[in-house]
């Protein structure tokens, strides 16, 4: 009786162990999306169209936009997107910064960014195997894969994966004309050995393996104490075009980097940021080859 009670009770635990990890296999294998995006915006109606479109080209399932106290015409442009599922909006306004922090540089990016980014980690792990930590004036450039998602499929043991900037300027353009792309108007970029390209990364991390974001506030710091993986840019890189246009940057660019920053700024640094991205004509080019199919799919001629 004992030898087959030992039996029984052994029969339950493996039972349960198995029924456990197909549970917790089943739970892997159903997250609704595949790869995607979070984004803290303000004043962004002119840029989404593009930028989601593009997105979703290069294999990007979703998006989660935390809306930090946009006053243009957000909403018109994202309702259809919110409507069809693509689009998790969230409003997030400026965090409370404690008095005795309140002229702290970075204030912003500490009590209103980074904890946009830990409440996106938060929601999604459930939902999504990737999620990327960028800005609206950020592409994902795909360059040894024809997408991001099936970049994504080598790094799949990765706790995450990091990018290199790659700084695009205003080129001189004064205004973005009509039914034209901003990736495909904009050509002049920092030299490669710029410090902002060689230095400045944004993570794509597993949700659910996100510990803490340290600094820079796009690092992440995981459960299990591993490291993400810095691809090469011949693998991929982050096309930021850090000031778009001239009228952008004069209208509304520095307003947004003086309360990013906590600062004025003064005229002199107005003036360099303005040239910076200025430098070299993009030789490379490689997000034009997705500005035929983007084209259409903003329905231009």
């Amino acid at each position: 009786m004992i030898k087959q009670a030992r039996s029984f009770f052994l029969f339950l635990i493996v039972t349960f162990c198995l029924t456990y990890n197909l549970v917790e296999a089943k739970e892997l294998r159903e997250k609704k999306y595949d790869l995607s995006i979070s984004a803290i915006f303000k004043n962004e109606a002119r840029y989404f169209k593009e930028w989601i479109e593009y997105h979703r080209l290069v294999g990007v399932d979703h998006f989660y936009l935390y809306n930090n106290g946009s006053t243009d015409n957000f909403s018109d442009v994202l309702t259809s997107y919110i409507q069809d599922g693509t689009v998790t909006l969230i409003n997030w306004p400026d965090g409370q910064v404690p008095p005795d922090n309140k002229k702290e540089l970075y204030s912003w990016v500490y009590y209103t960014q980074v904890p946009a980014y830990e409440d996106a980690c938060r929601r999604s792990a459930k939902e999504t195997t990737w999620l990327a930590m960028i800005d609206i004036d950020e592409f994902m450039v795909p360059i040894s894969s024809p997408t991001m998602k099936a970049l994504l499929e080598k790094y799949s043991a990765a706790p995450g994966i990091m990018l290199y900037w790659h700084l695009y300027g205003t080129s001189g353009v004064l205004t973005l004309p009509p039914q034209k792309l901003l990736i495909e108007v904009l050509h002049m970029t920092a030299r490669p050995e710029a410090a902002l390209n060689k230095r400045v990364v944004k993570s794509i991390v597993k949700p659910d393996l996100y510990k803490v974001f340290s600094w820079p506030p796009h690092v992440c710091v995981f459960e299990n104490g591993e490291k993400a993986i810095c691809l090469e840019k011949s693998e991929a890189k982050l096309n930021h075009y850090v000031n778009r246009t001239v009228d952008y940057f004069l209208s509304f660019k520095v307003t947004k980097k003086e309360h990013m920053d906590n600062r004025k700024l003064s005229a002199a640094e107005i003036q360099s940021w303005m040239n910076v991205g200025n430098e070299v004509e993009d030789q490379e080019r490689t997000i034009l080859r997705f500005v035929p199919t983007l084209r259409r799919q903003m329905g231009y001629n």
